[in-house]
């Protein structure tokens, strides 16, 4: 008996999708937070339509602030006096308390100015009270 193979090339072409499209011809339509993505031109993984968030964001849409002073507890130590404050999409390297800034720098022995602010609102509390 007598077999015959047969040797099959197939070739897919593949699409490069742009314009924060993806998928099979390109017909999917990235969901990302265009505020919050590592490229405005692509958003999403041409192929998963996963989006690709910058550094300061996590998340499905890139919509989840990463804590940067949890995730690198020494990111600010470069810094003398300073510690790490977490904003949303990002971190400030502020002076630690009863330091303040002066020419960049951050002096200790003096009052900041968010402690400042913190002991205003304090008294007016209490005078409220």
């Amino acid at each position: 008996m007598y077999t015959s193979q047969v040797l099959c090339i197939c070739v897919n072409t593949i699409s490069v999708c742009d314009n924060n499209s993806f998928g099979v011809n390109c017909t999917g339509v990235c969901n990302c937070n265009m505020s919050n993505i590592a490229d405005t031109n692509q958003a999403c993984n041409r192929v998963t339509g996963q989006c690709q968030c910058n550094p300061y964001w996590i998340g499905d849409i890139c919509n989840k602030d990463v804590n940067e002073c949890s995730v690198n507890r020494t990111i600010c130590d470069v810094y003398q006096n300073r510690g790490c404050h977490n904003v949303i999409g990002g971190y400030v390297c502020d002076c630690l308390r009863g330091n303040t800034m002066e020419d960049g720098i951050c002096v200790p022995g003096t009052v900041s100015r968010y402690t400042l602010i913190y002991l205003s609102i304090a008294l007016q509390s209490l005078a409220s009270t």
